[in-house]
């Protein structure tokens, strides 16, 4: 037996004794299943362990949404309102091909100005994941209900033990009494 049913059993036990000894307050069974289950360290311990299995599980659902972001940025770029390229600025077709000037006139382009802005949403949506969400939602799910399972089957223990002692001071007390 670990040292928590120990202290449990002894704790029940003295219980019992005082209530013998004294004939102060008597508890009932279910008094005493009630104040197991809220002072048992280990059936907190196993419900906070479930909780945090269900919270997995929600987790792993999340997987398979989409996912968005936001990005932004800004740049400040030091440019020239316009930039003009004169006539015969990149040299001269051949002569044979007619020998026009490149470009043939000034050309003259304006620029966008000084700054330079960029923004993004983006999203991204697993489509094909080959099973590893699926599979990874099913084993959280199992997990999650191992740890109820696990929780329940304390809960069960317990209130099994306090049964158990109960029926053997109760009896003890009868040979007491004879």
């Amino acid at each position: 037996m670990d040292m928590k049913r120990i202290l449990l059993i002894f704790y029940i036990f003295i219980f019992a004794v005082l209530s013998l000894t004294a004939q102060a307050e008597q508890f009932s069974v279910g008094d005493l299943y009630e104040l197991a289950l809220e002072n048992s360290i280990s059936l907190t311990e196993k419900t906070v362990r479930a909780k945090a299995a269900s919270y997995r599980v929600m987790e792993a659902k999340s997987k398979g949404a989409p996912v968005f972001s936001f990005q932004s940025a800004l740049s400040y770029i030091h440019n020239p309102d316009t930039i003009t390229v004169e006539a015969g600025s990149f040299g001269q077709l051949p002569d044979m091909i007619g020998g026009q000037l490149l470009p043939d006139e000034d050309t003259t382009f304006s620029m966008s100005g000084n700054s330079y802005y960029d923004f993004k949403l983006i999203m991204d949506q697993p489509i094909f994941t080959w099973g590893k969400v699926y599979n990874a939602l099913q084993a959280t799910k199992e997990g999650a209900a191992a740890a109820n399972i696990d929780s329940a089957k304390t809960r069960d223990l317990l209130k099994t033990e306090i049964l158990t002692n109960s029926a053997s001071l109760f009896h003890l007390q009868e040979i007491q009494k004879a």
